[in-house]
């Protein structure tokens, strides 16, 4: 993820968050296990969701997709 967000600097945010300090955000996206990411739209929608370590290009994929 960091070498991504390097890549990707300028044109995407990139948010950590921790289920021990931030739970309701979990909840509010219905996370039943860690590690997930979730991206979002620029409207807050989640277009795309994977549990585990997804592959980089795969990633980047979905990420240009919003550009």
């Amino acid at each position: 993820m960091k070498e991504l967000e390097k890549e990707m600097s300028g044109k995407v945010v990139f948010r950590e968050v921790d289920a021990a300090t931030d739970f309701a955000t979990f909840k509010d996206y219905g996370v039943q296990a860690t590690p997930v990411i979730i991206i979002l739209d620029s409207s807050g929608k989640d277009v795309f969701m994977v549990s585990g370590v997804p592959d980089k290009e795969k990633l980047k994929s979905e990420l240009e997709k919003l550009l």
